[in-house]
This record gives C-alpha cells, structure tokens and sequence, in this order.
C-alpha cells in the first residue's frame, strides 16, 4: 500500500510541476489584446472599411488610407487635447509601434501567350517563387529604361517601386491560405507623420501600385503594450488571385519574453533560443529608441515552437495518469483489452488509413470546382470525417453532381461506415473476450481503494475509528480462522498419533503380547514415520 501512496504522491507532484512550468508561459491577457487589435486595426464596426470584407482593389485602398493609416498614429483625444509624449503610439494610445509598419508587395512575371496570341497577349499566372517578379522599376511599374515625367516623389514612394530581398528586409516567407510568399518584395514604410502617409498612399494609389500583376499584400508591424507586458507580432496578408478574387488574412500573436521556464531538454534549448532573440530585438530596441523597424516574426517562431513542445509535454505528461487506473479491477479489465488488441489495431489502422486516402483522392478530384469543402485534400478529408460522424449535407453532394455524388457517398458509408467500423468493433470484442477468460490473477485491489481511502479520511480527521477497526478485524480474522490452523496441522497429527501409540501399548501390555510400536505398524503400513507427516 504504502509503495503505491507514494508513487501516486510523487507524480502528482510532478504533474503539478509541470502545469506550472507550461501554464507559466501564457498570458491571460492575451485573448482581451488580441479581441482589442483585431477590432481596432480591422474596423469591423465600420462597414465600408471592414477589411475582412474587402474584396475589389478600390475597397482595399479605402480601408488602407483611411481606416489603418488614421489608426497608425496617436490622435487627439476624446476632449481635443494633443497626445503629449505619444510619439510612437498607435491610436489606441496603450500600444506602442517597435520600429514602424511595413507594406509589403509580391508580384509575377508577365508570361507572353505562346498560343493563341491573337486573343490575349499577356497572360497572368499564379504565385510562385519561379516566376516571382524580381526587377526594380520606376514609379509607375515603368522600366528603367523607359522614359517617364520628372516628378518630384518622395523617397519612400520611390523605394516602394525597388525589389528587397530577405537580408534586407529582415523577414521570413508568409503562409497563406493559397500560396506561400517569399521573403522579399517591394515595400512601403509608414514612416513621418500622418498627413505625409496619407499623401503617399494617395500617390501610391494614382500609380497603379497594386495592380493585375500583384499577387499579394503583406503588413507587418510590431507592438508592445506596456500595461500588461504584451508583444504583439501583427501580420496582415491579402490574397490576390489571378482569378480576380481577393482573399484578406490576418494574424495576431502575443507573446512574452518575461516567463522564466525550465521543461524537457528540448524545450531547455528552444529556451535559450528565445532568450537570446530577446537579448537581441532589446538591444536594437535601445539603440535605436524605438525608431527603427524591428521584425518580431523570428521570434513568434520560435515562441510558437516552444509553445508547441510544452504543450505536448502537459499533454503526454496528463496521459500518463491513466497508468493509475490499474489500481481498479474495471479500468484495468479495459487497459489490458486494448493492449491485447494492439497487434490489430495497428494492422487495422493501416488498411483503414489506405481506404480513407483513396476516398480523398476520389472526393477530392470530382468535386474540387463544385464542392467549397472539396476545395483543398485538408477539407476533403475533415468532410470525410464528418460523413464517418454523420454530420454531413447530402443535398449538397447531389447537387454537385446527380449520379457521382450518391454513388460515391453511398461507396463510402459502405466501406467506410459499415465494413471498417464493424471489423473494428469486432477486434475489440474479441479481445475482450480474450481478456475476459483469461485475466491474470491480482490482489483485490478494490479493498485497496477502500482501505486507502478509509486511512485518509481518518487521518484528516474526517473518517470514523471503527471503520478502519472494522475492516482489520476482519482481515485478521480471516487469517487466524484460513491461515493458522493449516500451519499447526503437522503438529496435530503427530499428537493423535502419540495418543494411538500409547492405547494400542496398553493393550498388549494387558494380554502378555509382546510389544510392538505404533510408529513400526505406520511404517510398515504406510512406508513412512509420522514425524514427516505434514
């Protein structure tokens, strides 16, 4: 007993160790950040510059010159009075910019038509770091060898029009929901005081900066609130399709570089990665007071990583809590069936995972450009999952197409539902049977439970003394009334046997017969003295 109280104390002290050291690392005032940004920067109150809902060239730059750039910088406040020592806050006036906001532009190659020529000459392709467009140009998109009118724009305007690539750009490529995007780009920095952002938006805009060709729109900027001790890394992509849809994304991510965390090895060393890309971004920080731009995406990563170990570390950590369960005989009888069964699952996850794949293959291909949740194998195969659940629209499915859709639904919930789930209910049932018949021989660990239990409650002052003398008055007797008397049967015998001896002497005694020895007669009757008796 006392073996199992302890190993159930010290991994409970484990456990909770460990829900320190991850729970550590988050901020509850992470969500309130992110639900605060998330409606100031995207005005979904607002509904002609909601930038969730943009969806043509002209809505975007109404929300990027309005919207966004009026909420870059600090304002007045409510009673007119100037934002006194704000400089580098955004309108919120609780956030403060590290650096400034970047706006950067990835966009494709012209590609002549090599046929049909005398339809369309110019043809738009997709995203990809092939034909990624590279070259530097002069405002307007115009080449530098093409003649244009001197006009006097700014730097910056200027510069927007020059391709930087990642070292000078400091960044990192960009996930988004159909193409991933390189590291470099054609950038504008919201930099010097609203009205000049404004002016250059507007000019950015008469420049045709966003055009045909471009096929994405990344803004990065950094912030920190000081009142609750938040980074935030704030990234906002739109897609550009070459289809002429326009897809806007966002991603706000707080984090904090104050936890002080110690975890498996492997979070020990992303640790110390994140420590010194915090050393790294406060030292730019004071050097630059603030004023430079520092890109926290490296950082993000990393915190996402060590977020990610952690979090399977408190979860493998958890699971192991159900090794305690042996203690009870029902709990146990369910472990000891699965680990029966593991040869077959295993087997049967494989052939499972083969059929699933090839109804993906099949669901994906003829309902790709009529299905939305058919659009990529990802939400294929979570609509796959659901039909398994039940969750599904059918008249969806046939609308999509009259005879391949209940043909293809019917083959799977045939395959699917009935075979794969019947064969795997019928591996479990067999080895419970196994399990069953066949289940290896314990203490009542019941009793343990209970006992246990009663030593608690009495210990805390809760429990009743009769209860615990209750249940070692039993085992006792239990003992003394099984156990003692087989241990004194060999005495037992030879004792009667004494007895017989010393009658069946009297007797010959009695009739002048000559003596002879019970112990002789058992001898030589049964091969063996009563002293081995057992």
């Amino acid at each position: 007993m006392w073996s199992i109280i302890k190993e159930i104390l010290t991994y409970l002290c484990f456990i909770c160790l460990l829900y320190v050291i991850c729970f550590s690392n988050t901020n509850p005032n992470g969500f309130y950040q992110v639900q605060h940004l998330e409606s100031f920067f995207l005005n979904t109150r607002q509904v002609d510059q909601d930038y969730t809902t943009i969806t043509t060239i002209d809505d975007y730059w109404n929300w990027l010159e309005n919207s966004f750039a009026e909420n870059s910088r600090a304002q007045q406040w409510y009673n007119g009075e100037a934002p006194r020592n704000l400089s580098g806050f955004v309108n919120d006036k609780s956030n403060r910019l590290i650096g400034w906001i970047i706006m950067r532009q990835l966009r494709v190659k012209p590609q002549l038509c090599s046929n049909k020529q005398n339809l369309i000459l110019i043809c738009e392709n997709d995203y990809d770091l092939l034909n990624e467009e590279k070259d530097s140009f002069q405002p307007g998109w115009k080449l530098n060898n093409e003649t244009v009118a001197q006009i006097d724009y700014s730097s910056t305007i200027l510069q927007s029009f020059q391709y930087q690539n990642d070292d000078q750009l400091d960044s990192y490529i960009t996930i988004g929901d159909f193409e991933t995007y390189s590291s470099g780009g054609y950038v504008y920095e919201f930099r010097g005081r609203l009205n000049d952002i404004q002016t250059n938006l507007s000019k950015l805009h008469q420049l045709g900066w966003i055009d045909n060709k471009t096929r994405a729109v990344i803004i990065e900027f950094s912030l920190y609130n000081p009142n609750v001790q938040l980074f935030t890394s704030i990234t906002l992509l739109t897609e550009f399709l070459s289809t002429g849809g326009i897809y806007p994304q966002y991603d706000f991510q707080p984090f904090s570089f104050e936890s002080i965390i110690v975890c498996s090895w492997t979070s020990v060393g992303i640790y110390i990665w994140r420590y010194n890309e915090a050393n790294r971004v406060g030292d730019l920080f004071k050097q630059t007071n603030g004023y430079a731009y520092i890109n926290l995406q490296l950082a993000v990563y990393i915190n996402d990583i060590y977020t990610y170990i952690i979090g399977f570390s408190c979860f493998f950590g958890t699971l192991k809590l159900v090794r305690f369960c042996r203690l009870n005989r029902r709990l146990s009888f369910v472990i000891e069936t699965i680990h029966h069964a593991r040869k077959d699952l295993v087997l049967f996850g494989m052939m499972f995972s083969i059929i699933f794949i090839a109804f993906i293959c099949l669901f994906y291909l003829l309902f790709v450009s009529s299905l939305s949740t058919c659009a990529t194998l990802m939400e294929t195969a979570q609509m796959l999952f659901e039909i398994l659940l039940m969750n599904f629209d059918g008249n969806a499915i046939v609308n999509a197409s009259p005879f391949l859709g209940p043909f293809s639904f019917t083959l799977f919930i045939l395959l699917g539902e009935f075979t794969c789930l019947n064969m795997f209910i019928t591996i479990i049932n067999d080895s419970l049977r196994f399990v069953r018949k066949n289940m290896r021989k314990s203490l009542n660990e019941d009793d343990m439970l209970v006992y246990m239990l009663h030593k608690f409650q009495y210990w805390i002052g809760f429990g009743r003394r009769s209860a615990i003398k209750r249940f070692e008055e039993n085992e006792e007797r239990m003992r003394s009334t099984y156990y003692e008397p087989v241990e004194h049967f060999p005495d037992k015998v030879n004792q009667l046997l004494d007895a017989l001896d010393k009658v069946y002497i009297d007797q010959q005694t009695s009739i002048f017969e000559p003596k002879s020895s019970a112990r002789a007669i058992y001898k030589k009757r049964y091969g063996m003295n009563k002293e081995t008796v057992v």
